[in-house]
């Protein structure tokens, strides 16, 4: 079944008086009929769906919501939460409860960086960070007290791919089965890493999913019995932290999410168009999954979903941080973006990596990544006439 049909079927939740669209439910507390109910779901024995109690953890929105991103990661269930780095903070403290060893990428999201970094060792958790694509690499790290393996699908910001078929076989054959966690953020329908052995996806939900950059938000999308972990009374880092995204909020994600097919296929056609027309150009070099130059050019293509591109993200190496500098100013200047973190907006944002989203990593790595001074990171957007904004970028490249 395909990614659009999954949508489709998901369960509809009508509003509260038919309306085509579901009703917000901004309350902090909800009723049951008898005292034992209340009991049954504190005692954690009430499996029945649409029972809510206390909005910190649960409420209609986030149900609804979540449903809908389940069927777009092909996973169980999925829980929209408050930033994408809750969604990380929450499933890795709920993982190392008491502790063990974190195998990461090192290619990734500065602020997840510095949270495994600087952070986790203080909370009895061991790291060790590896190249996201070098699967040798991530195997011989990997040891039986290994809990976890997080990569990102396209890393932030050299947008390198891990092998996740080819991991999962060799994992299996050696008996080991760390909980695989996928950071899907840049690439929503264009992987599918559940289909691909991953256990526990995440996104920043303030990029693509939301896509309108208006509010923050994050994803977990797991298992029922990872969500049962998570929603636990006792020690459930979701029940008892409270990091829910809001009724608000979920519902307005929840709107955004059935335009998500269409967007992401314009943002990757664009971004694809873009890419090999400046790669033609060849006076920098143009780093995007769909060139066969990319490294991992073979591995994406057995993984990718085909009808959904290879995604709306690319980065031009401009060699240094004057030419990049330039770059992004006349780029900004000229109306073809605006100089910003963030991505998935329907205007195309570019920023300087090593200066901004990747400035949290040390430099060290940032040298064993090759992090490039004049990187320059495009998160595409669909607005605007393209063939008018190409000649624009090849007459700013042009006179750098």
């Amino acid at each position: 079944m395909n990614i659009e049909q999954r949508m489709h079927n998901s369960k509809r939740i009508f509003g509260e008086f038919g309306g085509v669209n579901p009703s917000i439910h901004p309350s902090t507390t909800f009723t049951t009929l008898k005292p034992e109910t209340m009991q049954k779901m504190f005692n954690g024995e009430l499996e029945e769906a649409g029972c809510y109690l206390y909005g910190r953890h649960f409420h209609p929105n986030s149900l609804q919501t979540g449903m809908l991103m389940a069927a777009i990661e092909n996973t169980e269930i999925a829980y929209p939460v408050s930033s994408g780095m809750v969604a990380i903070t929450t499933t890795i403290r709920q993982i190392f409860k008491d502790g063990g060893h974190l195998v990461s990428s090192s290619e990734i999201y500065g602020g997840s960086y510095a949270l495994f970094k600087n952070v986790l060792p203080k909370q009895n958790i061991d790291i060790s960070f590896c190249a996201p694509n070098d699967i040798d690499q991530i195997l011989e790290m990997t040891n039986d007290k290994t809990k976890a393996i997080y990569l990102e699908m396209h890393s932030n910001p050299n947008l390198k791919v891990p092998d996740l078929l080819t991991l999962k076989d060799f994992l299996k054959e050696r008996g080991q089965n760390p909980k695989i966690i996928i950071d899907n953020t840049f690439t929503p329908l264009t992987y599918t890493p559940k289909n691909l052995g991953a256990d526990i996806i995440i996104h920043s939900g303030t990029k693509f999913l939301n896509g309108m950059s208006d509010f923050v938000s994050g994803m977990i999308c797991c298992s029922h019995q990872f969500l049962n972990e998570l929603m636990d009374l006792n020690d459930g880092e979701l029940m008892l932290s409270g990091p829910v995204l809001d009724p608000i909020s979920s519902w307005k994600m929840h709107q955004n999410l059935h335009t998500l097919p269409l967007r992401i296929k314009e943002h990757s056609a664009r971004a694809e168009e873009l890419t090999f027309m400046l790669d033609e150009q060849q006076k920098f070099k143009i780093i995007y999954p769909g060139l066969t130059s990319h490294p991992d050019h073979e591995s994406i293509n057995e993984q990718f979903n085909p009808r959904f591109g290879y995604g709306g993200i690319l980065a031009i190496d401009l060699e240094t941080q004057t030419n990049a500098e330039k770059f992004v100013e006349n780029c900004q200047n000229q109306g073809l973006a605006l100089n910003a973190v963030s991505l998935g907006y329907y205007e195309t944002l570019m920023s300087i990596s090593k200066s901004s989203t990747s400035s949290e990593i040390d430099e060290n790595t940032m040298k064993e990544n090759k992090l490039s001074d004049g990187l320059v990171r495009i998160s595409l957007g669909y607005f605007g006439d393209l063939e008018d904004q190409i000649e624009k970028y090849y007459n700013i490249l042009n006179k750098i």
